[in-house]
Order: C-alpha cells, then sequence, then structure tokens
C-alpha cells in the first residue's frame, strides 16, 4: 500500500529579543510551555535553484542524529495575523551525501550559518530562541514561533501562535516579516 503525503503548513510569528531580556523570555517559557526548553547548535547550509531554496541542517552536539534537508515554500499572507508557508522536512544521512544530492540536483551553496539557543514545545508549536552567529555584533537574539503540521489544522494553528505571541506581548514583539523569495 502506498502511503500518501499530506502537504504541511508552516504558520509562523518572527520577532527579536535584546540580550538583557533573553532569560526574562525564556522564564516565560518554561512557564507557558509543555517542555522545560532543550539547547541546541545546528548548522544549516543553504542551497538555491532559481527561485526554490533547501535547507540542510545538522545538529553540533549531537552529530549521530539524522541531518535534516528542508523545502520551505515562499511565505504567504493568507491570514493578515500571520505568515504561512508549504514545508517539507525529510531526515538524511549521510551528511555528505545528501549535500552531494542536493548540488547534483543543481542546486548551488549559497552561505552557512549556526545557529544556537533553546527550542520549546507547546503542542504542535515550536519557539525558538536561538542566536545566528554570522551576525557580527548582535546583541539579540532571533525568536520564532511556529506550527508545523497538515492544511487541515492551519486554522488551530494559528490560534495557537496567536496566543502564545499575546502571553510573549510584554517581552518581545513577534510579528510577519515579508521575507522575499530569492531573486532568479
Amino acid at each position: 500500500q502506498q502511503q500518501q503525503r499530506v502537504p504541511n503548513t508552516e504558520v509562523y510569528l518572527q520577532g527579536s529579543v535584546l540580550k538583557p531580556f533573553t532569560e526574562f523570555l525564556l522564564t516565560r517559557l518554561r512557564g507557558i510551555c509543555d517542555s522545560p526548553g532543550d539547547e541546541f547548535r545546528d548548522q544549516e547550509s543553504v542551497f538555491t535553484c532559481a527561485r526554490h531554496r533547501l535547507r540542510l541542517r545538522w545538529s553540533l552536539l549531537h552529530p549521530h542524529l539524522p541531518a535534516y534537508l528542508r523545502y520551505l515554500g515562499i511565505p504567504e499572507s493568507a491570514d493578515h495575523r500571520v505568515m504561512s508557508r508549504a514545508a517539507y522536512e525529510v531526515p538524511v544521512f549521510p551528511l555528505d551525501a545528501a549535500r552531494q544530492l542536493v548540488e547534483a540536483m543543481g542546486f548551488q551553496h549559497e552561505f552557512d550559518f549556526i545557529a544556537e539557543g533553546t527550542v520549546f514545545r507547546r503542542g504542535l508549536l515550536k519557539v525558538t530562541v536561538y542566536r545566528v552567529r554570522r551576525l557580527l555584533g548582535a546583541e539579540s537574539s532571533l525568536v520564532e514561533v511556529s506550527g508545523l503540521g497538515p492544511s487541515s489544522l492551519t486554522a488551530g494553528m494559528v490560534e495557537s501562535v496567536l496566543s502564545v505571541r499575546d502571553q510573549l506581548k510584554s517581552l518581545v514583539l513577534l510579528a510577519k516579516h515579508d521575507q522575499k523569495a530569492p531573486k532568479a
């Protein structure tokens, strides 16, 4: 029996928090999320081909785990309160073979970065607070609240994302950010 793939939709908001307020935000997240927060340090390679972008991400803290190859569609704004996009993620191993496959498909390596921070879970939602090490001199952390699931759950995920946004409002302004697709 052939398994059907259900398209995934990612609903998300992004913002940033200044370094002096990061600990307050992490404390609030420990109180409102299902998990106490897990530290992560990942490296990500971004590849482009025409107007498409693939991301290959792997853990630097747990190198025995598989890497993940992600396709993130062009951001849309069907609901004016949040951003959404098609999102597909598959585990890949070994890392070198995945990189070779992506390049053999015609994708060109664009850049790498290291994301380091804490990830929290709340139902289908994932809240990440992290620093991107390639930004020189940045004294703030990126904050992203996202939910990933079948398109049929999009409305519920929107409400969940907005609920977390409202609970963090005094610490961080989470909003839609217009992210244009890479130029062809």
